[in-house]
């Protein structure tokens, strides 16, 4: 996310500066990571104030209080048309990233959007598989973290050099397969020019006098139609062209190299914790 310039400062960020652009963004992160750890994954407050601060334990029974005493802390100091703007956007930031900011830094970047068109591709024609065995995955790595009993961690460990294998195989169809995500596309092209073939060029236009006026208006319409559907083609065939003499496509192989390297050092990371449970002294 970047900021705005100055220059575009009064109409992209309205009563915002710079610093105080950052400051929204950060405590809009920060609010939906607490969250987000909060309700899914550990009670993090209780922990920090636990770990770090000892002595204001006595105050975590009153921390309802607290916090709407900052919210009129705040309400007193920022005034209600800044507080309410400050408050909707951090209630909707989940929205305002998805629907504003991830759209338009996804366009402003369209060559690496297209360059890493076939990892989203496979994506979402795996979605189902692939959030089965993360998920699996993830939960055998939790089994290993908490110690759980041998015939726990010992299946827990079949299954992440499983995913690992899986994770392989996917790979290798991935490098020595062409792309399905182009000829996919190529596919569509040509379903698209059928039907504008017959839709618009195989029609028969001999019952209307070629001098008439509705027959110059039925050509003209359909004239102009095909010149921007095939406009359209040329302008997604130069870029895909743009695309294939860069080094984007380099840049996704390096980056999928990359991710398969961290899946493996991780995995074996933890197989080697296993074994080190079941087994201790082997490391």
């Amino acid at each position: 996310m970047k900021a705005p310039s100055n220059t575009a400062q009064s109409t992209t960020t309205g009563w915002l500066g710079p610093v105080a652009w950052w400051a929204r963004e950060a405590v809009s992160l920060l609010v939906w990571m607490f969250v987000a750890v909060k309700l899914f994954v550990y009670d993090v407050d209780l922990f920090l104030i636990t770990k770090y601060a000892p002595s204001l334990v006595l105050l975590i029974p009153f921390r309802f209080f607290i916090f709407i005493g900052m919210i009129a802390l705040f309400w007193l100091v920022l005034g209600n048309q800044r507080f309410v703007n400050l408050v909707g956007y951090i209630l909707g930031y989940p929205l305002v990233v998805l629907l504003w900011k991830l759209p338009q830094h996804l366009f402003r970047n369209w060559a690496i959007v297209i360059a890493f068109l076939p990892a989203f591709y496979s994506l979402g024609l795996s979605l189902r598989i692939s959030f089965i065995t993360m998920t699996f995955a993830v939960l055998s790595c939790l089994a290993i973290v908490i110690s759980a009993p041998p015939f726990v961690v010992i299946p827990s460990m079949f299954i992440l050099l499983l995913y690992l294998v899986h994770h392989y195989i996917k790979r290798f169809r991935m490098a020595f397969r062409p792309s399905n995500t182009f000829t996919d596309i190529a596919g569509l092209v040509r379903k698209l020019r059928d039907y504008l073939h017959k839709q618009y060029l195989s029609k028969d236009l001999s019952a209307l006098d070629p001098t008439s006026p509705e027959y110059f208006s039925k050509i003209s319409g359909e004239l102009s139609q095909v010149y921007i559907f095939t406009q359209g083609l040329r302008f997604v065939a130069e870029r895909l062209g743009e695309v294939a003499a860069s080094k984007k496509l380099d840049l996704y192989l390096v980056t999928a190299l990359a991710f398969t390297v961290f899946v493996t050092i991780v995995i074996f990371g933890f197989e080697y914790w296993a074994v080190e449970q079941l087994l201790p002294g082997s490391f």
